[in-house]
């Protein structure tokens, strides 16, 4: 990855975002205005600048601006090229390294309060800064052009995540977040699109059947994927277990008396953990409405998820993934025991996280 390393004053947003200013330590010139640029193109690989904390702020690419700049009354039409896009700085930067190693008889002077660069001995650039100090701004304007060139600053800046989220083997791009940070000091944002690797990789499209565990008073519910339907008891045996780092105490599972649930295993690790076992009566499926109203509420929204797009068709293969996205879905905006408050949160004790939630597909 390559690195560029600026004067903090470059992060500071006293000046407005059209100034330019004179940096001796820039390698680079560098804008953070996409509209300027008359050709540009996307760097490949991963670029940034250091600011003054330290962290890394990505750039998209570099490209060429057309400038006219203003010096003892005189106006000179220039091009300044090879310029970095970083929208994350404040400040517009001309760097005088980036002007000496195009120009080798390039010469920059400056007093306590003017500068000029000089090239063949003509001044060619001229600044001004306060006697306070700070970076001299430069007496220049950049010509904008009528049809700029269209750059997306979201997916360049962006595409950082889903690059490494790929080159590290497609792992939680949290995590992946997280190891930026700490690994590459590279801070980036947390993407709301999907990736479509993940999603056909990681589908649960070798499972046949599902079983959903909710609990009575704060309506939260687990889904578990299963292969067969002997399957419940170890899915069984995880949802207690969660429940139990939680601090829940499961004191009775009520079921209907399928085999999957009226078993010797299934009886066997529910007395061994001090949980009553209550199976409803054959061919009375009322005496257990709720976990068939359950099951029907998520299957239904699933179906509502998967033709609400007409656009987008999903193949079986990701039938799982709309059920686990609709019990998603409930436990954070659905009904609980207590008025205005989510079954995550009367399950878990924080408040859920929804302005993430977008319409899928």
């Amino acid at each position: 990855m390559s690195l560029l390393a600026l004067h903090e004053e470059a992060f500071s947003s006293e000046e407005g975002c059209y100034d330019w200013f004179v940096d001796n330590g820039a390698s680079k010139h560098i804008t953070n205005n996409s509209n300027y640029f008359t050709n540009f193109e996307v760097f490949e690989s991963p670029r940034g600048v250091i600011a003054a904390n330290g962290k890394i702020i990505p750039t998209i690419g570099k490209g060429t601006l057309k400038i006219v700049t203003k010096v003892n009354g005189e106006k000179q039409f220039k091009e300044l090229k090879e310029v970095w896009l970083v929208p994350g700085i404040s400040k517009n930067l001309f760097s005088v390294l980036a002007t000496h190693d195009k120009n080798k008889n390039s010469k920059f002077e400056s007093t306590a309060e003017e500068c000029w660069l000089k090239i063949n001995n003509k001044a060619v650039l001229y600044g001004t800064r306060n006697e306070s100090g700070g970076l001299y701004k430069v007496h220049m304007e950049v010509l904008i052009p009528n049809n700029p060139i269209e750059v997306n600053l979201a997916t360049s800046v962006d595409s950082l995540l889903q690059l490494y989220h790929e080159r590290w083997g497609h792992q939680d791009k949290r995590h992946v977040k997280s190891l930026l940070n700490h690994e590459l000091n590279i801070q980036v944002n947390i993407q709301e699109e999907l990736c479509e690797a993940c999603i056909y990789g990681k589908a649960h499209r070798r499972f046949q059947y599902f079983v959903v565990f909710k609990d009575q008073f704060t309506k939260f519910r687990c889904v578990f994927f299963l292969k067969q339907k002997s399957d419940v008891a170890s899915a069984l045996q995880e949802f207690l277990a969660y429940a139990t780092n939680l601090g829940h105490i499961v004191k009775e599972v009520i079921s209907d008396n399928g085999g999957e649930f009226d078993n010797k295993e299934v009886r066997m690790f529910l007395k061994k953990k001090g949980v009553v076992q209550r199976l409803t009566a054959p061919n009375t499926p009322e005496q257990n409405g709720g976990s068939e109203r359950e099951n029907r509420t998520i299957v239904e929204m699933a179906r509502t998820l998967k033709i609400s797009n007409p656009d987008v068709e999903f193949p079986p293969a990701l039938w799982a993934e709309l059920i686990n996205t609709s019990v998603y879905i409930l436990n954070r905006t659905g009904k609980s025991s207590v008025k205005n408050v989510s079954p995550y949160e009367l399950w878990t004790g924080k408040k859920p996280r929804i302005k993430h939630l977008r319409i899928i597909g």
